[in-house]
């Protein structure tokens, strides 16, 4: 995403505005979410939930209470059959938005779009653009996000900034390479984790987190090359 679109989709997105002003956020707060948007290319409610600063259920009460977004943080969603269809995954993931079914409203139909900033009205102007459908927004936890990813697309969204060198300039090195050819590294962490059990379970929960592989899908693997 380049500049001028990031800033036009932080001018419209209202979530903070609306935390803020429920003093759920603090400014330094607001300062650390904007910095993991502006290094991983996320939305504000991407980012909140990523770095786990303020509980979804406190997220999603205010948005009912306040903006009437529904929500329904407690359960595994399941989109419609055929829902892939509707977005693809690369414009899914890049405004961080799923089309979970179609309702009719007033015998309009209508999508119900599962967001993590459901008052991110770029994001709902795309999506009308890209479908020629009324959007209603339904707040979505990343968990639940990350679920619909990998479900409907077989990849969940990938959240880590860009490798820095010392120079601030972008590696061409991928993380992956990065960490594994990296052994001070691997002896500087594991010194401060009591065995490599739970080095192996602090990595495969971050993994799991930011996206680039399921618990699920890292036990299929175990099991094929064990088979």
């Amino acid at each position: 995403m380049n500049t001028q679109k990031a800033k036009q989709r932080e001018a419209i997105s209202t979530l903070e505005s609306l935390l803020v002003s429920q003093r759920l956020l603090s400014p330094e707060q607001v300062v650390q979410t904007h910095s993991c948007m502006a290094q991983t290319d996320v939305n504000f409610g991407t980012a909140l939930m990523y770095l786990q600063l303020l509980p979804v259920s406190v997220i999603a009460k205010v948005l009912q209470e306040k903006a009437g977004i529904p929500s329904d943080i407690s359960a595994e969603l399941i989109a419609s059959p055929g829902m892939k269809r509707v977005i693809t995954a690369e414009k899914a993931k890049a405004l961080q938005v799923f089309p979970i079914s179609f309702i009719e409203e007033s015998g309009q139909r209508v999508l119900l779009l599962g967001m993590t900033d459901p008052l991110d009205t770029f994001s709902q102007a795309k999506v009308h653009e890209m479908c020629r459908l009324k959007v209603q927004p339904m707040f979505v936890t990343l968990e639940q996000l990350q679920a619909l990813y990998r479900t409907t697309y077989h990849t969940g969204l990938e959240i880590f900034p860009p490798e820095i060198t010392a120079f601030n300039e972008k590696t061409a090195r991928s993380r992956a390479a990065t960490v594994v050819s990296s052994t001070e590294t691997r002896k500087r962490v594991s010194q401060h984790l009591p065995s490599d059990h739970a080095y192996l379970q602090a990595l495969i929960a971050l993994l799991d987190r930011r996206g680039i592989i399921s618990v699920d899908e890292l036990n299929r693997k175990a099991a094929e090359l064990c088979s």
